[in-house]
């Protein structure tokens, strides 16, 4: 089985960070090498348990609700009621303020919250299994 996370982003836009992590490596020589297989596939062999495959269901936007605090990572306080698509656009802003190129999202309740979506893939947890790669241009689902 393959890796179904994988980082597409413009090969342009990342050389100077794809650099700065080679020669951060370099002194401790190490470096990136990229395997054919997913360890922890091997790892789990065949006694993994298959991914949920429940179904997901949007929040209205009038159920999104209000952030109660700054949050302390990247993402800016949000108003009430706020779409998904408002989310983004305010996630890229704040990429761009912070001169980030991009982040990764795999928190369950994060994911959630920033679609506004609801899922059963826990028990007794409106989480669901997904992981997201934003980019000023690239949503990665």
């Amino acid at each position: 089985m393959s890796n179904p996370f994988h980082l597409t982003f413009p090969a342009n836009d990342h050389i100077a960070d794809a650099n700065g992590l080679k020669d951060t490596l370099k002194p401790k020589e190490s470096e990136l090498v990229p395997l054919d297989a997913n360890l922890v596939d091997q790892v789990w062999g065949k006694e993994r348990p298959p991914r949920p495959t429940n179904p997901i269901f949007p929040l209205e936007v009038k159920y999104a609700g209000k952030s109660s605090y700054t949050r302390p990572r990247i993402q800016p306080y949000f108003i009430e009621g706020t779409s998904f698509s408002d989310k983004i656009k305010q996630l890229r802003e704040t990429l761009t303020e912070k001169k980030a190129s991009g982040m990764v999202i795999s928190m369950l309740d994060e994911v959630a919250w920033l679609f506004n979506l609801r899922g059963s893939d826990i028990a007794y947890n409106p989480g669901l299994f997904l992981t997201i790669t934003i980019s000023i241009n690239l949503l990665t689902v």
